[in-house]
């Protein structure tokens, strides 16, 4: 079985590398009614790339755009 291609997505000025395919665990971190954006970033972008991101200081509008873009490059949402 071959491993899926990593994915790149651009936010200002930094160029994220996400992994071929939305980790499992990602599924703890989506409720219903709500989601636990710093644990699902951590998790599809790993730590490092995670704190990047909120080094951009972007606004709750730019966050959550960014959230539906990243979670949209697997073909899926956040349920919103």
């Amino acid at each position: 079985m071959t491993t899926p291609a990593k994915k790149k997505l651009k936010v200002k000025d930094l160029t994220l590398t996400l992994p071929g395919k939305l980790p499992f665990v990602t599924v703890k971190y989506v409720k219903e009614d709500s989601v636990d954006v710093p644990n699902l970033l951590e998790s599809i972008l790993g730590e490092e790339q995670a704190n990047k991101v909120w080094a951009l200081g972007l606004d709750v509008d730019e966050g959550a755009a960014l959230v539906d873009e990243i979670v949209g490059k697997y073909g899926t949402d956040t349920g919103k």
